[in-house]
């Protein structure tokens, strides 16, 4: 069975979702919509596309717990970096 997942699938995505959250970085300063509605809608396109077109998608429930935990830290220190204290 062809998998799905493997080194070089990961590697390349992360490298593409680097890119265009750099490229959606400069289109929200040009539009002043930010990138993470960008990025949101551009996910929620990505997986209808992949329903409609059937496409196999892996079972990612495993790892939701780590994500969410990294998520959650990166959240909280982005907001750490934002605050000015006096």
């Amino acid at each position: 069975m062809n998998h799905l997942i493997n080194t070089p699938s990961i590697l390349i995505a992360l490298a593409a979702i680097v890119i265009v959250s750099y490229l959606f970085n400069l289109l929200a300063k040009k539009t002043r919509i930010p990138s993470v509605l960008m990025l949101l809608g551009m996910g929620i396109l990505f997986n209808l596309g992949g329903h409609y077109a059937a496409l196999p998608q892996p079972d990612v429930r495993p790892a939701l717990e780590i994500l969410g935990s990294v998520g959650l830290i990166m959240i909280v220190l982005e907001a750490a970096l934002d605050l000015e204290l006096r």
